[in-house]
């Protein structure tokens, strides 16, 4: 008969090999002014440090920044008066003993930005009110919610985006995909040069 602590030590194994995701350190890096935090029926302020959880809420207030780090030096960095959900968070293996951040971002309202140089280290999806869905692998990208429309502007790197069945690949800094409130999306376009650097400097700090 095997003993029964080699029993435990094989099954202790197979569920490590079995369920070896675990979850990714995303860390409050800076805040500008106030942030809040919702998790599980329970609101808190946001301080650097904080570390996040799937199934959390940030909400921003007025003239507010935030940034988060994810453990591989990645960034999420999200502007004033939003509300953005973790549905997932997770660093999954792959094979080569490599490993992938993996997660699903919600922005309900506001402006979000996602930075990366790792292509192949991410699997992000973030989806803009329900309307929007966008796959990021290293890459740069704007996202904004808005009362009349959800949009996505590249900075740089790629994103594959789709809605209500129209999909498109962005890949040329400044393109501009936007979803009116109500209607189809409109063809991918370029922003305007002063607009596209007005937002990007809208979201970062202010010193």
């Amino acid at each position: 008969m095997i003993p029964f602590r080699y029993l435990l030590s094989i099954f202790c194994c197979t569920f490590l090999a079995v369920n070896s995701s675990f979850a990714a350190d995303a860390t409050v890096a800076r805040v500008q002014k106030s942030a809040e935090l919702q998790r599980a029926g329970v609101t808190s302020v946001l301080k650097v440090g904080d570390i996040l959880k799937a199934g959390d809420v940030i909400k921003t207030g007025e003239d507010s920044r935030l940034q988060i780090r994810i453990s591989d030096n990645s960034f999420i960095q999200i502007g004033d008066n939003a509300q953005v959900q973790v549905d997932k968070l997770l660093i999954e293996p792959m094979k080569q003993q490599s490993t992938t951040f993996s997660s699903v971002l919600n922005v309900s309202k506001g402006a979000f930005r996602f930075l990366s140089n790792k292509p192949d280290k991410h699997d992000v999806k973030v989806h803009v009110s329900n309307t929007i869905t966008a796959g990021l692998r290293g890459t740069d990208v704007y996202f904004e919610a808005e009362e009349d429309r959800d949009f996505v502007c590249l900075i740089s790197g790629e994103v594959e985006v789709s809605a209500k069945g129209v999909s498109a690949i962005l890949n040329k800094p400044r393109q501009f995909f936007v979803v009116p409130k109500g209607k189809d999306p409109l063809p991918v376009s370029f922003l305007e040069e002063a607009k596209f650097n007005k937002w990007v400097k809208d979201i970062n700090f202010k010193e």
